[in-house]
């Protein structure tokens, strides 16, 4: 699974520009936009829409988002924020962001969709937090083996191989940004890589 956070690199037609090439080499992606962008994306490509944050749960339930990032790096909530979201998401699935193993631990019993462990260090930095931290990204897969959410792991994935390794340690997809929605041209480079594991 390939999560693609647009963070606020790209806005409106090169927003579209960008999630139209998704599409076209990872069809099953999800992407993450900010929520004035939702309807667009959803109208004109068949990726499934996250948000990146919940503003207003009842506005998203009513959205054609498919689910949100919840608790990211660059905008962390409250525990409790978090464990009211996540208990009134109703349909929508909600990709829990932690910074640490420990963290996660303390949120499995919510039963997120999925989880995504993302140090908050490596975000942006091209140094890859399956290559930094593979021991903890191991720890973390195991933490969920046994339930049924989805283990994810981000921060400084910049390259099929990074997503490959991803895999390797356990998770079940990667969350990246900059990598891709950064630069449409060299994000598009990133895609087929990608596309091709």
């Amino acid at each position: 699974m390939i999560v693609i956070n647009t963070k606020s690199y790209q806005s409106g037609k090169d927003l579209l520009t960008l999630a139209q090439k998704i599409e076209q080499h990872l069809p099953e992606a999800i992407i993450a936009v900010p929520t004035n962008e939702i309807k667009n994306i959803f109208s004109n490509t068949k990726l499934k829409v996250f948000t990146q944050q919940v503003e207003n749960l009842q506005q998203l339930k009513n959205s054609k988002a498919t689910g949100t990032l919840l608790n990211h790096s660059e905008h962390r909530v409250p525990e409790q924020t978090i464990k009211e979201t996540i208990q009134n998401s109703g349909k929508l699935k909600i990709i829990l962001c932690v910074e640490t193993v420990e963290e996660a631990k303390k949120y499995l019993n919510l039963k997120p969709w999925a989880i995504a462990f993302e140090d908050k260090d490596l975000i942006g930095s091209g140094n890859s937090i399956t290559t930094a931290m593979p021991d903890a990204v191991k720890e973390f897969s195991a933490l969920l083996k046994n339930s049924k959410i989805i283990p994810l792991c981000g921060a400084g994935i910049s390259s099929a191989n990074d997503v490959k390794t991803a895999e390797e340690l356990g998770c079940k997809g990667v969350l990246v940004a900059s990598a891709i929605a950064k630069d449409i041209e060299k994000g598009e480079k990133v895609l087929e890589e990608i596309s091709k594991l």
